[in-house]
């Protein structure tokens, strides 16, 4: 017995070590994407509003009412500290997995070092997906224990993560009835909660073919999590996927039909995960690896019965470390930056619009500016181009110096229903090329009755040129 115990101690001892060596990458990642405004805009934020109020802007945004994981982030405030913080919620996900699953380390192993974990590990932003994961784990246990009062505590800070956790209400109907009426009640606590602070549930996208396609990418993902990339934008989905994914869910729910409750609520959590993400699959046309931390789990708790000696196994596992680490390394220098990030996107899905569009706007950031004109003509020969990547092209353009080839860009396309950021830069490049008079004149076109319409240096830029008409 004693021999067995000090076995199962070295496999998950084993387990943590590997677990821990695939994301030492992520700890170097720096602000990416929209990390900086986020971070911005907590830190203008006091702790109170963070319960009383949603976090984010637009139909969408509205709904991203996640106050304790924002408060985690206001408190630690640091990119590094964050990516630790990620870092030792995964691990704490990895254990709760190990006893859910009765010790097994095999199915804590997959999950650990599964590498669709590499954007929630390397993405600061991504760290209520994270705090999520690993809530809902302990609550999985703690239902499995009969320890009603601590599921539901943990249930509703998961909800106050990440809105995903609703999935662990439809896992209680599956344990037993009185799980079920405490989740319930907390979802109800939650949901008022909610409610009040956004003046609404979420947002109310429906299905389309284009949101059918991302939901079966998402699953075949965890299968074949090819091509890993920040950017998975529906309108180039792999042709793989939607077979793949279907074949992924026939065999999820058949495996589920033959065994007993922990592996329904695998189901649950691997079809959920994704669903629960449709209204921003729909508005984003991107189908996140982040929406898959859930699905991970759910794949684990499908094969949590399945037990493997570790003694005779350990050369399977030295196997798919050499496999999987160097994934997670390549992941963690990618998200070191912006630029770094949407290059490797550019790489793996070339025809991706979008890829090329984030690309233009993180070396634009950059002041990168030839590069970001390169990207933004790139993006706008691709179908279903960004709407405002003209706009960036031209701004881009003017930065640069290249005020001919920005009026080329102008001449061919649309003259009506152009945008105050349009007319501005448009401007901008007539007065580039000595024609300041037609540049005054568009500028003046954006006169308000306060100030005027477009960037904040219009203003500036109607006095030099008034100044400049006068001498």
């Amino acid at each position: 017995m004693l021999q067995k115990i000090r076995a199962e101690e070295r496999a998950i001892l084993a387990v943590i070590t590997a677990v821990l060596l695939i994301c030492i990458p992520y700890v170097f990642g720096g602000e990416v994407w929209d990390d900086r405004p986020l971070f911005e805009l907590l830190r203008g934020t006091s702790f109170l509003d963070l319960w009383i109020q949603p976090v984010g802007g637009g139909a969408v945004g509205q709904g991203y009412y996640r106050p304790f994981s924002m408060m985690v982030l206001k408190v630690l405030g640091d990119v590094t500290l964050i990516h630790v913080a990620a870092i030792v919620f995964h691990l704490g996900a990895v254990f709760g997995i190990y006893k859910i699953t009765e010790q097994n380390w095999a199915v804590a192993f997959l999950y650990g070092v599964h590498p669709l974990h590499s954007e929630m590990l390397g993405w600061a932003s991504a760290l209520p997906d994270v705090i999520c994961s690993v809530l809902v784990v302990w609550t999985i246990y703690a239902l499995n224990q009969d320890r009603f009062w601590s599921a539901s505590l943990l249930f509703l800070i998961a909800l106050f993560s990440k809105e995903s956790a609703v999935l662990l209400l439809f896992c209680a109907i599956v344990l037993n009835k009185r799980s079920f009426v405490y989740l319930s009640f907390t979802l109800v606590l939650y949901g008022l909660m909610r409610i009040g602070a956004t003046q609404s549930i979420g947002s109310a996208n429906i299905f389309t073919f284009e949101v059918l396609q991302g939901l079966l990418w998402s699953y075949s993902s965890l299968v074949l999590p090819f091509p890993l990339t920040a950017v998975r934008e529906v309108h180039v989905t792999p042709f793989w996927a939607v077979p793949v994914g279907m074949l992924v869910l026939i065999a999820a729910i058949w495996i589920a039909r033959l065994r007993g409750a922990q592996e329904r609520i695998g189901v649950i959590l691997l079809m959920g995960g994704p669903l629960i993400a449709v209204p921003t699959i729909a508005s984003s046309h991107m189908a996140a690896e982040r929406y898959l931390c859930l699905s991970i789990l759910g794949v684990s708790l499908l094969f949590g019965s399945l037990k493997i000696d570790f003694i005779r196994a350990w050369r399977l596992v030295l196997l798919m470390m050499i496999a999987v680490f160097p994934l997670h390394v390549s992941r963690g220098m990618a998200w070191q930056s912006s630029s770094a990030i949407f290059t490797s996107a550019v790489e793996v899905l070339p025809n991706s619009t979008y890829s090329w569009y984030l690309l233009g706007r993180a070396c634009l950031e950059e002041q990168s500016y030839k590069e970001a004109s390169k990207a933004f003509y790139k993006s706008l020969e691709l179908p279903n181009s960004y709407p405002d990547s003209d706009v960036y092209l031209l701004e881009s353009l003017v930065l640069d110096g290249q005020f001919q080839e920005a009026l080329n860009v102008v001449e061919k396309g649309p003259k009506q229903g152009l945008t105050a950021q349009k007319i501005a830069w448009w401007a901008r490049a007539l007065a580039g090329v000595g024609e300041q008079k037609r540049a005054l004149e568009l500028f003046l076109m954006l006169r308000q009755e306060e100030g005027y319409d477009g960037p904040e240096w219009v203003e500036g830029w109607v006095k030099k040129l008034q100044n400049a008409e006068k001498n």
